[in-house]
């Protein structure tokens, strides 16, 4: 049950990441990613988890437009 709901949110990660290249926003994702990980003061907090939240972020504040 664990590893199905990772695999889904792997997956919503890989679609969202593949609109935002679609939709030409992907120097504003990559400053938001650069933005976050230079602000991270969490040690427990990977590039990972850090661009993963920059991509749900991106998506979410575009998806409109």
């Amino acid at each position: 049950e664990i590893s199905a709901c990772l695999v889904g949110s792997e997956m919503c990660i890989r679609d969202s990441f593949q609109w935002i290249k679609d939709n030409g926003l992907k120097d504003k994702l990559y400053a938001l990613y650069i933005r976050k990980k230079n602000n991270n003061d969490d040690p427990n907090k990977h590039s990972r988890s850090l661009f993963a939240e920059a991509v749900n972020a991106c998506y979410n504040e575009n998806c409109d437009e």
